[in-house]
């Protein structure tokens, strides 16, 4: 092969691992916000689950103080989520845990409030 044949080569393998490397970043910051917004719930249901493995039960309120001041970012990124408003946010995350069989309703005393669900 010749000397120019090979620049020819490097050149094309070059603008295809940029075109790669562009093409995942675009995916990537698409993603972004859906990504955030998961390692947001992600994180304030781990707090709950933990919070209820030491406790048997738990109100609104205590799972409103657990949530408050999650944050969630991205490596490649600056962009970053924070729990902004922690009784939407807690009120979404009960209603998620619960479809998804982590906990359940009860009540106590006459109060509103959650536990585990057991695991069969």
């Amino acid at each position: 092969m010749s000397h120019t044949a090979i620049k020819v080569i490097a050149i094309i393998l070059f603008a295809l691992a940029a075109a790669f490397l562009y093409g995942w970043g675009v995916i990537k910051s698409n993603h972004l916000e859906k990504d955030l917004y998961q390692q947001l719930y992600t994180r304030g249901a781990n707090k709950v689950m933990k919070y209820l493995k030491k406790n048997e039960w738990i109100s609104m309120m205590e799972i409103e103080k657990q949530v408050d001041g999650i944050k969630a970012s991205e490596f490649y990124s600056k962009k970053k989520a924070a729990v902004q408003d922690k009784r939407e946010f807690s009120r979404n995350l009960v209603k998620t845990m619960l479809e998804q069989n982590l906990i359940k309703e009860e009540s106590r005393n006459g109060k509103k409030g959650y536990s585990l669900q057991e695991r069969k």
